[in-house]
């Protein structure tokens, strides 16, 4: 998994691999091109301004399933590939990790668990294969 920073031991909590973290587009973008990730943690905003988006499509093109965690949701297009869905700002830790969990079950063919109170869902979407996350940092 990719995430942001303050996600990282919410990440590490769940039983997820943090494969690395990125505060900006072409960081973020790069790791997705060197990394075996399953999972992104994209905010919309990060700290070359509002290129989550762009991470998030060159996540779709890279086979990586892409979660939104941000305050800007009425800024998500509703058709945008790859994205499973979003936890709105401001979150927990708490859950963070139970919509990770969640995913995780979702993954793995579990479908009757109800989700989180913090996480949207969005169209049905592939799964990632493991337990590798990643996140575009927000600023």
């Amino acid at each position: 998994m990719i995430i942001a920073g303050g996600l990282g031991p919410a990440v590490t909590e769940a039983g997820c691999d943090l494969v690395g973290l990125a505060a900006d587009r072409d960081t973020a973008v790069a790791l997705l091109r060197s990394s075996d990730i399953d999972l992104a943690l994209v905010d919309l905003r990060l700290m070359d301004g509002w290129t989550g988006l762009d991470v998030a499509r060159a996540a779709g093109e890279a086979g990586v399933a892409v979660l939104f965690t941000t305050a800007n949701a009425d800024m998500l297009p509703s058709d945008l590939d790859g994205s499973l869905g979003l936890i709105e700002k401001p979150y927990t830790m708490t859950g963070v990790r139970a919509a990770i969990d969640f995913l995780r079950e979702r993954f793995a063919g579990n479908l009757s668990e109800t989700p989180p109170r913090c996480l949207k869902l969005r169209a049905p979407r592939p799964g990632p294969r493991g337990n590798r996350m990643g996140v575009g940092a927000g600023a």
